[in-house]
This record gives structure tokens, C-alpha cells and sequence, in this order.
């Protein structure tokens, strides 16, 4: 028989003899049927093409431990394999925290070798610290300002997170917790106590 896309009209078939009818598509499992043909008449021929299945798919993920979910379902910690996942194309997101989200798609065949998903490390925030006098600035217990006594710490290049920060002057000393984003620059006063928080300008 003749091969063609579906819907196919073939003719003068001989009916002496059953014909068999294959069908291939992308992501579906093959379909045959055997069909008996007879004088002076149309036969349809429908066949059923179940979605792909493969067997084994691997995730893993670079550094390991980031959460992973497949086409917004519930998040599993890679590595993990993922078995009779159909064939296709499928969206894919991975958070680790620290890193930055990774939303990508990953196609999957019938025979696949592992997936590796590579997240990027969340870029650094500023933080700055003023007070109304001299003195020495502490970040999480680290000296600052170990040239003498400053009204100002200048900008600090941090990760994201939380940051225990102390100032001690000639009248005393005082502490605050401040949670320091990524891409972005905070400042707070000691003097005032007010924060203001700017996004940073893109890396180049």
C-alpha cells in the first residue's frame, strides 16, 4: 500500500488479499490494523495512536538538591528519575535557594540521557551602613572599618540574606537585622533609623 499523510483515499486495492494499514507520528506509538476489503465498497480504516511513553527519564540538577517540578506539578529534589513520562516536549523549573530560578523545557524521546539542569548563583546585593558620628561598623561580627572610625561603611558587596550589623560609637552601641536582596542596594541609618532600598543596574 502506499505511503501519505492522513486523511488517505487509496484505490483499486486488490480484495483477494487482506492489506495491512500502519501509522507513525511524532510522540504517538505506532498503530496497525489489518484490513478485508470488498467489491464495490469503502473501508475506513481508524487508527489509534497512544501517546509515547519512555521508560526511564533522569533529572539531576547542577550544584544537586534544587527543587524541581515538571509541568507545574509538585517539586521533588534532584537527582530523581522519572518513569513512564510520555514523550514530548515538557516545562521545566528549578529552584535552589541562593540561585536563580531556572524555567526551561526539556524534550524527552523514547531513549534519553540524563538531564542537567545548570543553575547560575543569585547576583550579589550592596548594603551600606550610616550612623550620625564616628564608628566602627560590624557586619555579622566582621570589622568593617579596620582604618578608624567612619560616619559610613561604604558600599559592602554581600550574597543575599540576612545580616546582623552593629555600630559602636563613644555613647554606646546599637544592632540591627537587615535582609539584603539580590540586585539590589540597601542603606540604613543608624542616626534616622531608615532604610532605603534601589535596584542595581544590570552586570554588563
Amino acid at each position: 500500500m502506499p505511503a501519505g499523510r492522513s486523511p488517505r483515499l487509496v484505490r483499486s486495492l486488490p480484495i483477494a488479499q487482506p492489506h495491512a494499514v500502519e501509522a507513525t507520528l511524532a510522540g504517538r506509538q505506532p498503530a496497525r490494523q489489518v484490513v478485508h476489503l470488498a467489491a464495490d465498497s469503502v473501508m475506513t480504516a481508524a487508527l489509534e495512536m497512544a501517546v509515547g511513553r519512555a521508560s526511564v527519564v533522569s533529572i539531576v540538577s547542577d550544584p544537586r538538591g534544587a527543587r524541581v517540578a515538571i509541568d507545574g506539578g509538585s517539586s521533588r529534589e534532584a537527582p530523581f528519575n522519572l518513569s513512564d513520562v510520555s514523550v514530548g516536549t515538557h516545562g521545566i523549573r528549578a529552584t535552589l535557594a541562593g540561585y536563580d530560578t531556572l524555567d526551561t523545557t526539556m524534550a524527552v524521546g523514547t531513549a534519553n540521557a540524563p538531564i542537567v539542569l545548570a543553575l547560575h548563583p543569585e547576583p550579589a546585593g550592596v548594603l551600606q551602613i550610616i550612623c550620625n558620628g564616628p564608628a566602627d561598623f560590624y557586619l555579622d561580627d566582621h570589622w568593617l572599618n579596620q582604618g578608624g572610625r567612619l560616619e559610613n561603611s561604604g558600599p559592602q558587596t554581600v550574597k543575599p540574606g540576612t545580616y546582623t550589623v552593629r555600630v559602636e560609637t563613644s555613647s554606646g552601641e546599637a544592632t540591627k537585622t537587615l535582609v539584603v536582596h539580590s540586585r539590589e542596594k540597601l542603606v540604613y541609618d543608624f542616626g534616622t533609623g531608615h532604610e532605603s532600598r534601589t535596584l542595581l543596574p544590570p552586570s554588563p
